[in-house]
């Protein structure tokens, strides 16, 4: 890979190669780097919404409900982890 913030195709094969991931989030990642250069802590929960076989309004709304809840439960055990250890 190159130094550059961004990826190219080459970086883009070696990580999927390497790591397999099922999704990609650059806002996020984009958050995360700043609060890594300026040392600031940072955790996010994200959660996927659609995927391109199924996309649009509808599908969104459909699983809005199930995610959120998803995200409460993933919320309430990092919690739990960090003030109950």
């Amino acid at each position: 890979m190159t130094s550059s913030p961004y990826i190219d195709n080459q970086g883009r094969e070696e990580i999927i190669a390497s790591c397999n991931p099922l999704c990609v989030d650059r806002e996020t990642a984009s958050i995360a780097h700043v609060c890594y250069v300026n040392r600031i802590p940072f955790s996010a929960i994200r959660t996927i919404s659609d995927i391109p076989k199924e996309s649009g309004n509808e599908v969104f709304e459909k699983n809005c409900q199930r995610a959120g809840k998803k995200s409460i439960i993933v919320l309430r055990r990092y919690f739990d982890s960090i003030f109950n250890d």
